[in-house]
């Protein structure tokens, strides 16, 4: 064998095992649980973990009645299965059993959610006879349709092979309730710079000189893998591309600038690369881009990714982008050109999140504010981008007032929902990136897991803001043991202080 075709082999067998890694595996559904037949694999997750927190419990999974039913047409035009529809559920008692009417598949996964939280209430040596009643009959429908979680894809190191996490990380997702990984990038920490992502994802045969084939073959194989998990968790994915010039990392300093693609044929690159990169990725939630800072004007977005979705034969894909430094001029033109409707991030409070409303208003404040994109009629979606990285990262912090006053903002002009900055969003996931001390990084196997109170909080008020703070004390206390509730209670406490420092003390730019 030769060692190109050396090089191709090798590179099919990552794909293989990173497809392997993070497959749907085959989780069959709970004997307390009765789902349809062909019940997607999250809401089967959903069951095996119902008939875990039984037996914890001490109630045998064969003693319940627990039924699925789901709606026989769960079909959004504009948002597809993240509609509010597809994510509500209701729940039917009679006697022991229990009914729950989903209305799509993320519903069946809230429903069965909401029965693991009823379970975990009940008191220690409850029947399946008393934990039925408590479940009685509910309705519930999300707060807001898209609850996302914004991460970057990191370049130097790189995160995107790191299958461990982004599995791990998923799933705490998931159990929180966000129902979008909102992705961007990519990001480069050695130099705080966003390089084009294109070339470090997919090969153009037209430009065989751009990029490095191993190098694109593993990181698509890889993203391929984080897509079909959360999909399997009942997450969907979005992916935006921060910057459009030559650059694209991933080497040393001295090569990142340098692609092989002359100015004058960047569109046409750009729109192949796009292209290349929605087929071999079908499942797609959104692609996107951002214009602001990106090194390339609105109309270099308008001509490439409309045509470009159209050579993949995509057109039913949305379009996303950001109102940093850009106009709602062109804002519209964009709208317009994109076939499947277009998403704007709005920066809900500048760099920062500081106060739990959007405080930012008015010119002087610039793209730090939402300037006249609420104003209707408009033809785009809005999605408050919420920054909330900065000091967050090193101040674990849990404020239930403060989050439940801020999502429920997250509706101001007719919005979808909201993205929300990780407190690791432009950091490692590896504690020894924080950690000197070997015993100190063996507290947790990521570092996102000490941040766990944030994510279920944003995740499960934004989900349902009149969440009673007597189920967030249940976590605390499922997380710490009988020290949960005062734990909590500091907590509230010293949640307060980032917030009020952000607020009172630093300029809008953070």
């Amino acid at each position: 064998m030769n060692l190109a075709h050396s090089h191709k082999a090798r590179w099919r067998l990552f794909a293989m095992v990173a497809a392997l890694a993070v497959a749907p595996s085959a989780i069959p559904a709970s004997a307390s649980v009765r789902l349809p037949a062909h019940s997607p694999e999250c809401a089967r997750w959903a069951a095996a973990r119902l008939g875990t927190a039984l037996k914890s419990a001490g109630i045998s999974p064969q003693a319940a009645e627990i039924r699925v039913v789901f709606a026989a047409d769960v079909t959004d035009p504009k948002l597809g299965d993240l509609s509010r529809r597809a994510q509500s559920f209701s729940t039917e008692t009679t006697g022991t059993k229990v009914t729950l009417d989903a209305g799509g598949w993320l519903g069946a996964v809230y429903g069965l959610d909401h029965l693991i939280d009823v379970v975990q209430a009940a008191r220690h040596g409850a029947s399946w006879a008393e934990i039925a009643r408590h479940v009685g009959n509910v309705s519930r429908s999300p707060f807001v349709p898209i609850r996302a979680d914004n991460m970057f894809l990191h370049l130097v190191p790189s995160n995107l092979e790191n299958i461990a996490m982004w599995s791990a990380y998923i799933d705490m997702l998931a159990r929180n309730r966000y129902d979008l990984l909102d992705l961007h990038g990519g990001y480069d920490l050695q130099t705080t710079s966003f390089p084009n992502l294109l070339p470090l994802l997919v090969h153009v045969d037209a430009y065989p000189q751009v990029g490095n084939p191993q190098i694109e073959a593993r990181n698509l194989a890889a993203l391929k893998a984080i897509v079909a998990y959360a999909r399997s968790r009942g997450l969907r994915v979005s992916l935006m591309n921060y910057s459009a010039n030559n650059g694209f990392g991933g080497g040393p300093a001295k090569d990142r600038s340098v692609t092989g693609v002359p100015p004058d044929h960047l569109a046409d690159y750009t729109t192949q690369a796009v292209a290349r990169l929605v087929e071999e990725i079908p499942d797609l939630y959104m692609i996107g881009f951002r214009i602001g800072e990106s090194s390339r004007p609105v109309g270099f977005y308008q001509e490439v990714y409309p045509r470009a979705l159209a050579l993949a034969g995509r057109r039913d894909l949305p379009l996303y982008t950001r109102t940093w430094k850009t106009t709602r001029e062109g804002i519209e033109q964009l709208a317009r050109g994109s076939p499947a409707g277009l998403a704007i991030e709005i920066k809900y409070n500048g760099e920062q999140l500081g106060l739990p409303y959007q405080a930012l208003q008015g010119e002087q404040y610039g793209s730090y504010s939402y300037q006249s994109y609420l104003d209707l009629p408009a033809p785009y979606q809005i999605l408050w981008q919420v920054r909330a990285n900065g000091t967050h990262r090193f101040w674990a912090w849990e404020n239930t007032a403060f989050i439940r006053r801020a999502v429920r903002t997250f509706t101001l002009g007719h919005a979808l929902g909201f993205t929300l900055e990780s407190p690791m969003a432009y950091f490692r996931a590896d504690p020894a990136a924080y950690y000197p001390s070997s015993r100190d990084q063996k507290i947790y196997r990521w570092i996102w897991e000490k941040w766990w109170m944030w994510f279920y909080a944003w995740g499960r008020l934004s989900y349902n803001p009149d969440l009673p703070d007597s189920a967030i004390v249940r976590a605390f206390t499922r997380h710490y043991g009988s020290s949960g509730p005062a734990i909590y209670l500091a907590m509230q406490t010293a949640g307060e202080i980032v917030p009020f420092a952000l607020a009172r003390g630093l300029p809008a730019t953070g």
